[in-house]
């Protein structure tokens, strides 16, 4: 559920930018800020109750990251050419 609430909120931003010159409202700005959180305190919740620590989660998130920003080179250099 929380999920869902961060990607309407980003999602609702987005559209705004898109008709505003890439502005966003103050408001739509924190609505983001509000859901996010909610949806770090969710996933600490899980971690406590599947008993996840730190080290093995941060592994995934790096893995992720890189894996991202792998992507996103090849993404660049294929707007290159």
């Amino acid at each position: 559920e929380e999920s869902v609430e961060l990607v309407q909120a980003v999602l609702k931003a987005r559209d705004y930018q898109e008709t505003h010159d890439g502005d966003y409202t103050p408001s739509l700005y924190h609505a983001i800020v509000t859901e996010l959180a909610d949806v770090y305190v969710t996933a600490e919740y899980v971690k406590m109750v599947y008993n996840i620590s730190e080290r093995e989660l941060q592994e995934e998130i790096d893995f992720k990251v890189n894996r991202l920003k792998e992507r996103m080179e090849v993404a660049n250099e294929n707007l290159s050419e």
